[in-house]
């Protein structure tokens, strides 16, 4: 009993607090080259779904949408406006570029490829909602420039990256073990871009963000731009709401130490999606899509192993087709 009582609270990341030096240690525990190649196939398969999902969706916008104002970096870069046909030339390419990383062909050069096309694709879209008056942008889609550039950057990328390795050497990329580093990077960008919204909500309302009433004016909005009847009923809801903005603050400002201290990867990664999704059914704001992708990194750690659970698979499979093949041909 007290060994299972021991192993639930592992997976909640209920623990004493990591060493110093643990803490510093984002190679600790190693993962196998065969989750990071899966992280990698799995993510520019969602970007490469969603780029051509929204294809038709942001062409038509972008050539319908007379104002047009540079984000920050594309001001510095002197980045001018494109016309619809040049853009869905980058688009094209941008989709081609995250289809050859899911190959995995040279990819750490498609990788590096992909990630600029990206930005300078986004870039663009984002300059069409962006207000003249202030440098702020609808900021979902910034951690997939993050991504791309940690993953490109980690020097085991190109080891074993064919898509097909997956299938047919499956074991011998579980057992080659690597450094945990560049997953460890994604969770830690996750964790500041948390704080740093705590930060600013702080630095701009103070506590007061949290007195309710800040939530049930967004509630309000949401209701009216949207027509969402939950945000409606939670707008008239202010103890409700007022918990609601604590939480939030608490899982935004405590998201980064909690990890570095404690590394409870499942009870982290449940509450990201939990958060972001309860965020798009009640004010239809969509950080799934994009940001939301981060999340399959929680896949690979503690206790669902994804990489585990695929050498099994991909055994049972061949087992079962094999067996088949073999009968048949008797």
């Amino acid at each position: 009993m007290g060994k299972k009582r021991a192993l639930v609270l592992k997976k909640l990341g209920i623990q004493k607090p990591l060493s110093l030096r643990r803490v510093l240690d984002i190679s600790d525990p190693s993962i196998s080259l065969l989750d990071l190649q899966l992280f990698r196939i799995l993510f520019c398969s969602s970007l490469l779904y969603i780029s051509l999902a929204e294809w038709g969706k942001n062409l038509s916008k972008y050539g319908n949408f007379p104002s047009w104002h540079p984000i920050p970096l594309f001001e510095v870069m002197g980045v001018e406006r494109i016309s619809v046909n040049s853009l869905e030339i980058f688009y094209a390419l941008m989709a081609i570029s995250f289809f050859m990383v899911v190959v995995g062909w040279k990819t750490r050069f498609w990788l590096i490829i992909s990630c600029g096309l990206f930005f300078y694709v986004h870039g663009h879209l984002l300059g069409l909602t962006k207000s003249p008056d202030s440098n702020y942008v609808y900021h979902s889609k910034n951690s997939v420039v993050f991504i791309l550039l940690i993953l490109a950057m980690d020097r085991r990328i190109n080891l074993l990256s064919g898509i097909s390795n997956i299938f047919r050497r499956p074991k011998e990329l579980l057992n080659e073990k690597i450094s945990s580093h560049s997953m460890f990077l994604v969770v830690l960008m996750l964790g500041f871009v948390y704080f740093g919204a705590s930060y600013v909500r702080i630095k701009t309302s103070g506590l007061q963000w949290m007195d309710g009433y800040t939530l049930k004016s967004y509630f309000f909005d949401a209701y009216i731009y949207d027509g969402s009847e939950l945000a409606l009923w939670l707008s008239k809801q202010h103890h409700i709401s007022q918990v609601i903005s604590i939480l939030t603050m608490l899982f935004e400002s405590t998201f980064l130490l909690v990890f570095l201290f404690f590394r409870p990867y499942f009870l982290l990664g449940i509450a990201g999606v939990l958060f972001h999704t309860s965020i798009y059914f009640v004010m239809k704001i969509d950080f799934l899509s994009y940001y939301g992708f981060s999340y399959l990194v929680f896949l690979f750690f503690f206790p669902i192993c994804l990489a585990d659970r695929w050498v099994r698979v991909v055994a049972f499979l061949k087992k079962k087709f094999l067996k088949g093949a073999i009968s048949e041909s008797i």
